[in-house]
Parts: structure tokens; C-alpha cells; sequence
């Protein structure tokens, strides 16, 4: 895994969730009327909450996750 990768993945087990699966796109042109392509894309989950995070950095991602609740173990 990259850096970035694991820097994510330990944020999110440190809030008590579990990573499905961290992709990196490269930020490219759109069709005209849409936003840039690409990004981190990183999808989540625990016993009780999912979900899915967008980011075009890493500084996006990072942010997110820190807005996350934490979740304990029941």
C-alpha cells in the first residue's frame, strides 16, 4: 500500500472503522456543466455505520474521517 493509503486506513481503524476498499484516480478534464474527475475514493464501514468519502487530496479525506464519529465496540 502507498503512504496515503495507510495513513488513511490507520485514521479510519482509529475511529473504530474498517476500510472496504482506497482508490486513487488521477484529476482529470469533465464533460462541460461537471466537476473535475477523479480523486480518492474510499469506502467504510463498522457494526453499526458506513459510508463512503470523496476527496480530490488527501487533505479532503484526512478532514472527513476527523469529522467522523467515533464508533466503540459493543
Amino acid at each position: 500500500m502507498s503512504r496515503k493509503k495507510d495513513k488513511i486506513t490507520k485514521a479510519l481503524k482509529n475511529k473504530g472503522y474498517e476500510v472496504i476498499k482506497i482508490e486513487w484516480t488521477p484529476i482529470g478534464g469533465s464533460p462541460i456543466m461537471s466537476g473535475p474527475e477523479g480523486g480518492w475514493y474510499v469506502d467504510y464501514e463498522s457494526d453499526i455505520d458506513g459510508g463512503t468519502i470523496l476527496g480530490y487530496n488527501i487533505q479532503e479525506v484526512m478532514d472527513e474521517i476527523e469529522n467522523l464519529p467515533i464508533v466503540e465496540n459493543i
